[in-house]
Parts: structure tokens; C-alpha cells; sequence
């Protein structure tokens, strides 16, 4: 297509998005739908995707998308159409642009764009990729290009996540060729304090984390070079939030101050459950003396580090959801471990007091759900495949680990709050926050199932009598969220229990729920 190509797809873009008729939007569908199969087509998309200043938002914007739609489908030289070598050669470099200036929503795009690209050509057909981005790291000062050429190194390296043995060593090659250069960079952005230093940290530390994901690259099995990449990270997760975090709620949680701590807890967890622990490394002397190694000289550290998140917590400060689960996990390894149990052990009655009961706590966005939409609360609470992402089942899962694994600290204690709440349940029925802390215990106490059955019959009488004094009369429960709950923990414990009257009559209760249309 010639230059004026471009303002005859501009009209069928904007025909399309803001169309005066059916007819309208059918035959400028039918004109781009006609045109990806093309050449040159790609091109002209590319150009107007990335003049934002010469056309309006939305012509620009779906022009990335129309462009990412032909990528997809006529990259690969299998494919029915496929794009011309010479224009595939402007839009790899158009590409590398788009996410460097683009807006943020043809960044989206042109990420799936270099996803594409990277797959099928990298290092092949774009062997000066990795070279260009090294450059543009050195050289550039501007946030927002910076973080735009990071993106696209984390595209490269995500490549050979979980790769064969010739792409394993694609991949360290990277990291050996990268990672000085980031780490110097990442220290250089350690001294500057705002939401864009922090969105091109995060960029920094999703590479990092790719790296690590699946195999520890040999590189960072030097404690030379991985301990200062862990000291910067404990540094941004120390250092005071910048300026400007905003008011609201869903924002907030989306600010990128909070997204890189997320993303240092996120890389601390990973290594230390993956590499960190020797009984994952038992068959292999040298990644045990590894994992033990890692676990005393950084485990307890960062176990400190992670306490002061959670004493955030205890505190009563904002923390988000996607930092206190990563925090919460990382504890969760940190129980298991001798040499960080120490660090952990003198405050594991004020996190389990102070944090883990009022996160297991029926929060007040919960029982909204269940006011306007049970169903919803229901699939929400009881998905056993979105556990992983809920913060109280983080938290209720670290109660159980401790209970399990550290029972003379941690049991006596849990068990006392569960039943003090169930007491204090009983006598202020009608306090709704009482009973919001209610379902919590309930939950608490559901999650102590495997270790009561664990214990034989030491405890089979206490989880009898409780059973029957605390779970089973909220079966009739006119809050239908602490029946619910009580159903479940009753379905938890049906094969310790042996007491047939109490199951039979636990099991006529459930019944009963189920037939009651109200």
C-alpha cells in the first residue's frame, strides 16, 4: 500500500469504531477483514497505531488491535497468509518502538506483538534484539522507554522458561549477558523515589523472576552474584512508598510502588520453596549443601523482612492482597526450616493473634457478596481452584503449617482463640462483627482436621463435643454464611468422628439445609 494507503485505512478504522449504520460498520468490517491478507497491510497499521498525535485515541488504538489479530495469524511461515519478509523486517523494529512510545493501550497490544515475533524469530531472523535493548538500557533516562524495552526483554526470557537443555543454555546465556547490566541499573533506580522508577523496577524483577522460575540458572548459584540482587530487593521492599498512592481501591492495588514489592516477595518465595529447600534437593548432594546454604545466610533475612511486612499488617497499615499472600507463603516456608524457625518462632502467637485470625475473619466485602449474590460467595469461598489466590486461605493454610509442624508453640494457642470465638459467639449471637470473626474460627478450626486425626484418639473426644456444641447448631443458623460453613467443616470431620449419633444427626441437619428453599 502506498502512503496514502494510510488515511483510506484511517477511514475504514474510524467507520468502524464509531459508525453511523449497520451498513456502516458491516462494509468497513468487510474492507479490514479483506485487507489482512495483504501486503503492506501490517505496515499501515503499525504507522497509525503508533501516531497517536496525528489520530484520535481511538483509531489508534484499533489499529494495535487489528495488527496484533494479523501478527497471529500470518507470522508463522506455516500459515494460510503470510506476511511479507520485507514488511516483517519494519515491524520487528516497529514493534520494539511501539512498546518503548506507545500508549498504554497499544503497549498491550504490541506485547502480544513481540510475543509473536520473539517465538518465531528470536535469535534467528532478530539476532540484534538482545544487543539493541542492552543500549537502550545504558543510554536511555526515560522511565517509560526504559520499562518499554525491559518489557521486551522479559518476552525473550520468558521464551525459555521452562525450555529443553539447548534452550536452558539459550537462557543462561541471556542472564550471564543481562544480568550485570540490570542489577546495576536496578541499584541505580534503588535512589530514586517515584511510581514510574518503580514500574521500571518491576520490569527489572519480572526478568529476574522468569529466569529463576523453573531452573536456577548457574550464574546465580554464585552467593556472589544473587546476594546483591536479594539486597536491592529487600531495599524496595523496605524503602517508604513514593508520593502520589492513590485513593482508589481498585487503583491502588494496581500502583506499581506496591506491584514491585509484590513481584521482590513473589522472587524471595520462589527461590527459597524451589531451590531453598533441601528436602527438594535431597537426591542431589551439591543443590542440598545449596539449599542449606541458601537457608542460613538468606533465609533469615529475609524471614525478618517478611515479619515487618506482616507486622504492617497487625498494625493496622494498607497493605495489599497481592503482597500479604507472597508474604504469607514465604512464612509458610520459613516455619519449616530450623534456621529460620528461630527468627519465626518468638512472634508465631502474635501472627497467628494479630494477623492470621483477622484475615481468616469473614471480611466486610464477603458478607456484602453474600448479601446481594450467595451464589457467588459460595463459588468465590469454596473453589478449591481459586484457593490459591484468596489471602484467607493463605492465611488459614500458615495456621495449619504451624499447628502441623510447630504444635509446642502453635496449637495450644490456636486452639484456645478458636474456642474463646466460638464462647464468645454463643453469648453475643446477634453481633455481626462476632460472627464474621465466627466463621473464621470455624474455618481455623476446619483446617485443624488433619491434625487432630493425625494424633489418633487424644483429641477424638474435645472435636466431638465441640462438634456438637458450636458447628452443628449453625446448621440452622439464620446468618446463611455461618451455616455454610459449618456444613463444610462438619463434611471435614465426618471421617473422624465416631460417634454415630452425632453424624446421623449432623447428616439429617445437612439434609434439612438442603431441602429448605429459603
Amino acid at each position: 500500500m502506498a502512503a496514502s494507503g494510510d488515511e483510506e485505512v484511517v477511514g475504514w478504522l474510524r467507520a468502524f469504531s464509531r459508525p453511523s449504520s449497520q451498513q456502516m460498520l458491516h462494509e468497513a468490517d468487510r474492507l479490514i477483514r479483506q485487507a489482512k491478507t495483504q501486503h503492506g497491510f501490517a505496515v499501515v497499521l503499525m504507522r497509525i497505531s503508533l501516531s497517536s498525535d496525528k489520530y484520535d485515541i481511538a483509531v489508534s488504538q484499533l489499529a494495535a488491535i487489528v495488527l496484533k489479530q494479523v501478527v497471529e495469524a500470518s507470522w508463522d511461515e506455516d500459515a494460510k497468509f503470510v506476511i511479507a519478509e520485507g514488511d516483517k523486517d519494519v515491524l520487528r523494529q516497529g514493534a520494539l518502538q511501539g512498546m518503548m512510545t506507545g500508549t498504554d493501550e497499544a503497549r498491550r497490544q504490541y506485547k502480544e506483538v513481540v510475543k509473536v515475533i520473539v517465538e518465531e524469530d528470536w535469535p534467528a531472523r532478530w539476532g540484534d534484539l538482545v544487543p539493541r535493548l542492552g543500549e537502550v538500557i545504558k543510554s536511555e533516562s526515560n522511565p517509560r522507554l526504559l520499562e518499554g524495552a525491559l518489557l521486551v526483554l522479559y518476552q525473550v526470557m520468558r521464551k525459555y522458561e521452562n525450555a529443553d537443555k539447548k534452550g536452558r543454555e539459550m537462557k543462561n546465556q541471556l542472564v550471564v549477558e543481562t544480568f550485570p547490566v540490570l542489577l546495576s541499573f536496578l541499584g541505580h533506580l534503588s535512589g530514586m523515589s517515584s511510581a514510574e522508577a518503580s514500574a521500571v523496577q518491576k520490569a527489572v524483577l519480572k526478568i529476574f523472576y522468569s529466569a529463576v522460575r523453573y531452573r536456577l540458572p548457574p550464574m546465580l548459584r554464585d552467593e556472589n552474584i544473587l546476594a546483591p540482587w536479594l539486597q536491592r530487593m529487600v531495599e524496595i521492599v523496605r524503602a517508604p512508598l513514593p508520593a502520589g498512592e492513590p485513593v482508589d481501591a481498585d487503583l491502588r492495588k494496581e500502583w506499581a510502588p506496591w506491584k514491585v514489592k509484590k513481584w521482590c516477595f513473589s522472587i524471595f518465595y520462589k527461590i527459597f520453596q524451589t531451590y531453598g529447600d533441601p528436602v527438594h534437593a535431597k537426591k542431589n548432594k551439591a543443590k542440598r549443601k545449596w539449599a542449606r546454604g541458601f537457608a542460613k545466610t538468606y533465609g533469615v533475612s529475609l524471614t525478618q523482612v517478611a515479619l515487618e511486612v506482616a507486622s504492617g499488617v497487625q498494625q493496622g497499615r494498607y497493605i495489599p492482597e497481592m503482597v500479604s499472600n507472597k508474604v504469607l507463603l514465604y512464612l509458610g516456608v520459613a516455619v519449616r526450616h530450623s534456621s529460620t524457625w528461630v527468627v519465626l518462632a518468638p512472634h508465631a502467637g502474635d501472627l497467628i493473634k494479630s494477623v492470621l485470625f483477622p484475615v481468616a475473619a469473614l471480611s466486610e466485602d464477603e458478607h456484602d457478596l453474600w448479601e446481594t449474590d450467595p451464589d457467588e460467595f459460595i463459588r468465590v469461598n469454596y473453589d478449591i481452584l481459586g484457593e490459591y489466590y484468596r489471602l484467607k486461605s493463605h492465611a488459614v493454610q500458615l495456621i495449619s503449617t504451624l499447628v502441623e509442624l510447630r504444635s509446642e508453640v502453635a496449637f495450644q494457642p490456636c486452639l484456645d482463640l478458636v474456642i474463646g470465638t466460638f464462647n464468645e459467639q454463643r453469648a453475643r449471637p446477634d453481633d455481626e462483627a462476632v460472627c464474621r470473626r465466627f466463621e473464621g474460627a470455624m474455618h481455623v478450626f476446619g483446617c485443624l482436621q488433619e491434625y487432630f486425626e493425625n494424633n489418633g484418639d487424644t483429641f477424638l473426644d474435645m472435636v466431638q463435643r465441640t462438634i456438637a456444641e458450636y458447628i452443628m447448631p449453625q446448621f440452622t443458623s439464620p446468618r446463611g454464611y455461618l451455616a455454610a460453613r459449618a456444613t463444610h467443616v462438619f463434611a471435614m470431620y465426618t471421617e473422624l468422628l465416631t460417634d454415630r449419633e452425632l453424624v446421623m444427626a449432623g447428616v439429617r441437619g445437612v439434609l434439612d439445609n438442603l431441602s429448605n428453599t429459603d
